[in-house]
């Protein structure tokens, strides 16, 4: 077995049984030595047993440590600067309801960030495991966490759309719902990932060769001792089931759901439509919030339909050839095993993109930040009883841009509009949130 376990299981590599490492006291070689002019030569056999377990740091490992780093610091930027978007730098004093799903979202890229990123590349830098039993057990706990928390949360997205449609509430009452799915969430995450820090562990090495050889040993955290063969298939199906098979069920089942209620709503709808169609004038005008509200809600749908397509399609690829490999044993190319954990570590890369790029909330409070700058960004102050509060609208602009939009404010005709809120090209911010200029 390839002794540098990834930090998810290591579903490939297996060039040895595991019961030969374990248990073997007879003077009986486990591995084939090199012979010298019939004498076993300590150094040929042990750089032979290096090399054929990969355990050598080459260029494909250089490749692997150079990708994860550059993954990581790709992920550190996106997934902070949503998280900052959705926290210091938001307009609003209270966090909506996709806001909170966005900050979950983002800790959970995070999580797995910063959890399973750096302990792969020094791993396999390093290629043997220096950091002791207790750091054995606790680091593969978190990063099993790391990749249970990162798909719970794609679910919760999920359910959390397909209860909207079946059961309706208002705005409070949903807060109150996504925060129980998403302390389920972080609950169901962490129970799951303490089996492993009772399965991994360090043995005080792991010899070459029984007899001959004695001062040749790797030290290794792996999960062959405390349980045997049958043992670590079940935990090895246990862990792709709780962080890829399961969600995936649930995320089908619940766009299936979603599905049918749009499809049972817009059936009704045409129906009421048809007895409606008599007593009143068609129009098909609506309100400038109602058409704001729908932009905004069918926006959120499309960015939590890519980032479920995303995970699906990162994730996948693993995980379903790792099944093959396991019920078939097939060969597998090294470098496709590598290019398809590298798709799986760039997801958590995707989400910010996809959040800045379709949803214009997160690219104003980007812009509201000083970090995004766009021409039509205006300075003016609004007035208290238009919207509730004061704002501030950040501008880099002449100053009678700033007097015109004082004046607009301060008119008699939109202070008495209680239930509109001013519209401008220009971005809402709060006071505090001013870029300097």
């Amino acid at each position: 077995m390839n002794f540098t376990a990834s930090p998810t299981t290591d579903i490939f590599n297996f060039t040895t049984n595991a019961s030969d490492l374990v248990n073997s006291t007879a003077c009986q070689e486990r591995f084939e030595p090199v012979y010298i002019d019939g004498v076993i030569d300590c150094n040929l056999s042990y750089a032979k047993f290096m090399k054929d377990n990969r355990l050598i740091f080459d260029t494909g490992q250089l490749i692997r440590v150079v990708g994860t780093f550059m993954i990581f610091l790709l992920s550190c930027a996106g997934n902070f600067t949503v998280l900052a978007c959705v926290t210091v730098w938001r307009r609003s004093n209270q966090m909506s309801h996709t806001q909170l799903i966005i900050f979950h979202l983002c800790l959970a890229n995070l999580c797995f960030t910063f959890l399973i990123l750096p302990m792969d590349a020094v791993w396999n830098y390093t290629m043997e495991w220096y950091g002791g039993d207790a750091m054995c057990r606790i680091t593969n706990m978190f990063k099993q966490f790391g990749m249970y928390i990162s798909s719970a949360v794609i679910v919760v997205m999920g359910v959390d759309k397909a209860l909207g449609l079946l059961s309706p509430c208002s705005p409070n009452q949903q807060t109150k719902r996504i925060k129980v799915l998403l302390l389920v969430a972080w609950t169901f995450s962490t129970a799951n990932a303490i089996p492993a820090g009772i399965i991994f562990s360090v043995k005080d090495s792991h010899r070459i060769f029984n007899c001959d050889c004695e001062e040749f040993y790797i030290v290794q955290c792996v999960d062959m001792h405390v349980v045997g063969r049958l043992g670590l298939t079940v935990f090895f199906y246990y862990t792709m089931a709780i962080s890829f098979f399961i969600p995936m069920l649930a995320i089908i089942v619940c766009y299936v759901i979603i599905m049918a209620a749009i499809a049972k709503m817009a059936k009704r709808a045409k129906v009421t439509e048809k007895q409606s169609a008599g007593f009143r004038p068609k129009t098909n005008r609506k309100s400038l919030a109602r058409q704001s509200l729908d932009r905004a809600r069918k926006m959120w749908q499309v960015v939590t339909a890519l980032i479920t397509l995303s995970f699906l399609i990162c994730w996948g690829p693993y995980y379903f050839v790792g099944v093959l490999f396991r019920l078939n044993q097939i060969a597998i190319d090294p470098r496709a095993t590598m290019f398809m954990l590298m798709s799986q570590y760039l997801h958590p890369c995707f989400q910010p993109i996809i959040m800045v790029a379709l949803m214009p909330d997160v690219r104003e409070n980007l812009r509201c930040s000083g970090l995004l700058h766009s021409n039509d960004v205006r300075t003016a102050l609004t007035s208290k009883k238009a919207t509730g509060h004061t704002l501030l609208l950040a501008s880099r602009t002449s100053p009678r841009v700033v007097a015109r939009h004082e004046h607009k404010m301060r008119s008699p005709d939109l202070a008495t509009r209680r239930d509109d809120v001013y519209e401008s090209p220009a971005v809402v911010c709060r006071r505090d949130q001013i870029p300097k200029i």
